[in-house]
């Protein structure tokens, strides 16, 4: 019976220790915090399991491999509902959207988490953070989401905004898929709350479910294949300050087998002729090449030439309502899984862990 839940930790600002400057990564401070964390949370269905010890700003696709290999494992053994990842914010967004692509088809929840500030402090999110995420976990849910400061959501349409403040994550194409009544905690370091109850979204989870139960159906298929990510690719953003197509030249010739290019608002770029000769050079010889947008909010009409031309002539690959950390992270899966470019591209287009879902 599934019935567990096991948290795993990669350390992150949650188990900092904190002075008034700076925060730094220390072992016995983990240990303290997780011990703490055991004392006051913590039930017997509950259990920590460590990975990496890392800031996540030095976070790579080898740390997301070795926190997903955690989740094949322990999945693996059948025994657990759920998986609470405590996690740094500052790639927070862009893990979650890794995981969830590379985790499509396991039919448990995996919730990332984490906090502003370090759980050492006096006044701090981390626990209030962290007991919404058991909240979540005990939920019949399915996909990968991101839980801070009172909301549930898709992970893979989360973004960090901001650094100065508690509620610092936002959905900002899609709503949330859950909310918890605000409350505050009775007791500092103890899991007395307030009426602490998450409020589901139906509309937007049946939305994500849809789309993982479809997944399921064709496990066998996929658990045959390892799935991983490639660092062999780079994002360009179009600026008025430096010419664009340089830069690109300069990226293909570290052999790169994608770009992704951060258009302005309607996926528009700055009409340089060059632009146009070699990207369709680049074309023949299957660069990838995906068209995203600066906007945070963003509706497409594609009412632009330059757009419309590199879509329809070169077939760049439109990300649509994608942000631009899950853009990332699918770039890096699609050329991992596929050797093609006609195969990369599908997984692109193919809203493979919901991440292309839209109310």
């Amino acid at each position: 019976m599934k019935d567990k839940i096991a948290i795993i930790t990669t350390w992150g600002t949650i188990f900092s220790k904190t002075s008034e400057k700076w925060s730094t990564n220390t072992g016995s401070e983990t240990e303290k915090n997780i011990n703490k964390l055991k004392k006051t949370i913590l039930d017997k269905n509950m259990e920590i399991h460590e990975t990496i010890n890392i800031d996540s700003s030095d976070l790579t696709i080898n740390h997301i491999r070795i926190i997903n290999e955690k989740i094949k494992d322990l999945d693996s053994k059948g025994l657990y509902k759920s998986y609470i990842i405590l996690h740094g914010t500052d790639t927070m967004a862009y893990s979650g959207s890794a995981i969830s692509l590379l985790n499509r088809y396991t039919e448990s929840s995996i919730i990332l988490t984490g906090s502003m500030e370090s759980m050492s402090k006096k006044e701090t999110d981390a626990f209030n953070n962290i007991y919404c995420a058991i909240l979540a976990a005990q939920e019949e849910l399915l996909g990968t989401f991101i839980c801070f400061w009172n909301k549930l959501l898709q992970a893979n349409k989360t973004k960090k905004i901001a650094n100065n403040r508690y509620n610092a994550f936002e959905s900002p194409f899609y709503p949330e898929i859950g909310n918890f009544l605000l409350t505050k905690w009775k007791e500092q370091y103890t899991n007395k709350t307030e009426n602490k109850v998450l409020i589901i979204n139906d509309k937007t989870k049946n939305k994500l479910d849809e789309i993982i139960k479809e997944n399921l159906t064709n496990k066998d298929l996929w658990m045959k294949n390892e799935f991983g990510l490639s660092e062999n690719f780079a994002i360009v953003k179009a600026q008025p300050f430096c010419k664009i197509s340089e830069i690109i030249k300069s990226h293909i010739k570290q052999q790169y087998e994608g770009i992704v290019i951060e258009g302005y608002g309607d996926w528009n770029l700055p009409n340089q002729k060059c632009l146009e000769n070699f990207i369709n050079d680049w074309y023949q010889k299957g660069i990838l090449f995906a068209l995203s947008t600066q906007c945070i909010i963003w509706e497409s009409n594609c009412q632009y030439i330059w757009g419309k031309n590199l879509i329809d002539k070169w077939l760049c690959v439109p990300t649509r309502n994608m942000t631009q950390e899950t853009v990332a992270a699918k770039m890096s899966f699609a050329i991992w899984n596929r050797t093609t470019y006609e195969g990369r591209k599908k997984i692109l287009i193919e809203n493979i862990a919901g991440e292309l879902n839209a109310i």
